[in-house]
């Protein structure tokens, strides 16, 4: 293990927490790259609070029990995710982070297009996938190794409990505990 990335993941791990991070998760409807779309998503703030947390409708295919009487996403996306998402409803410095960052704004992308929104604005989000590979990453001497891992082997790495099912609230929550969690680790001078 290089402690060199490692101490880098831990330091900006603890100044990411000053900046108060919200935390978004969205599940995905199984589809296929181009025609996957949100249908449940989760925003909680930095003290783990619930910001949004609702099914969404599907816009393409039979809904499933959950989403029958959900809003659509461009609802969704007009009533609370569009000011927080493009920045203007957050502090400056305050980040958006998303464990799989791309696969995500991609399906909220996708989402959105189905109504004809154009998805311009959103703020680049911070990817906590990412960021766990630098801070879990191996060292073999002469090459570093991010290994990227899903949030479910991330938390279990982390000893975190991540007994709740797949939903976007119990994946958003878990992700800031990987955040804390490695905030929270000594560093190795």
């Amino acid at each position: 293990m290089n402690t060199d990335h490692r101490t880098e993941a831990i330091l900006t791990a603890r100044r990411l927490l000053e900046r108060q991070p919200i935390y978004l998760d969205c599940e995905v409807s199984v589809g296929v790259g181009r025609f996957d779309e949100v249908s449940e998503i989760a925003v909680i703030n930095s003290d783990g609070e619930e910001l949004v947390n609702t099914f969404v409708l599907s816009g393409r295919g039979v809904p499933s029990a959950e989403q029958v009487n959900a809003p659509r996403f461009d609802q969704i996306w007009q009533a609370q995710l569009r000011e927080m998402l493009s920045g203007k409803g957050l502090n400056p410095i305050q980040p958006i982070c998303i464990y799989g960052a791309d696969f995500r704004v991609n399906a909220i992308r996708q989402s959105l297009m189905l109504y004809g929104v154009k998805p311009n604005g959103i703020k680049p989000p911070f990817c906590l996938q990412e960021f766990y590979a630098l801070f879990n990453g191996e060292w073999d001497g002469d090459h570093f190794f991010p290994g990227y891992q899903g949030l479910l082997v991330a938390a279990r790495c982390c000893g975190l409990n991540c007994d709740e099912p797949c939903r976007a609230l119990a994946d958003a929550r878990l992700a800031r505990e990987i955040l804390h969690y490695i905030a929270h680790q000594d560093v190795k001078l």
